[in-house]
């Protein structure tokens, strides 16, 4: 679904949103504005609405970091913090080709404000990745460059028994069963950019249509 199109909360003004009533938590389409952001670690990184390249409508989001590593996320806070029942994350991605990954890149998240834990896609050399607390790191498939492609995590929350899911354009990249995903006091902390470590060529990244439901 296009997230233009869902009935959600606003996400243009800054601080935590109220998600008890909402069954799709927040949408940002970027067709107004980029909304509250953050740099990680070096703080050069930058954020901003761009014109094209774009998955729908007329905007999207460029993320662009030097060589020094770190780099910027979309990112809201959403009370309350999930400790049960299920979250789905969804966003598009545009990956120029020709930009080498050294070591890793954070590209979309679910964690608790709080604490490190967390759950992620991510991009490596020469593969997707995720990150899932308490399993670890996972190599996944070829990544997607020079279009745009989907990227959704689907997980179930529980202390033990929870469970995550990752496809790439409908496509199951990985599914782990019988994990605990109740990240330090609940799921709250969404994000959607770019995160990634030093040393790191200069590196550029679109985003578009970024959802997270219940």
């Amino acid at each position: 679904d296009d997230a233009s199109n869902h009935d959600a909360l606003s996400v243009s003004d800054g601080g935590a949103i109220d998600g008890s009533a909402a069954p799709f938590i927040l949408t940002q389409d970027f067709e107004a504005d980029v909304g509250a952001w953050n740099t990680y670690w070096n703080e050069e990184a930058t954020l901003s609405r761009t014109t094209s390249p774009v998955h729908s409508g007329s905007g999207a989001m460029a993320v662009v970091s030097t060589e020094r590593g770190g780099g910027g996320m979309f990112e809201r806070v959403v009370a309350p913090p999930l400790q049960e029942g299920q979250v789905f994350l969804r966003a598009f991605f545009y990956i120029p080709a020709g930009q080498p990954v050294s070591h890793w890149i954070v590209l979309m998240e679910v964690k608790n404000s709080m604490t490190a834990e967390k759950i992620s896609f991510d991009l490596y050399s020469a593969n997707f990745g995720a990150s899932i607390h308490g399993v670890g790191s996972l190599t996944l498939g070829t990544p997607i460059f020079d279009r745009w492609f989907c990227a959704e995590l689907a997980i179930d929350i529980h202390p033990s028994q929870g469970a995550v899911r990752l496809f790439v354009d409908d496509e199951l990249e990985t599914e782990r069963l019988n994990v605990g995903t109740v990240l330090g006091a609940g799921e709250d902390f969404y994000r959607v950019g770019m995160v990634k470590a030093a040393p790191q060529k200069d590196f550029r990244l679109y985003v578009d249509d970024f959802v997270v439901s219940r």
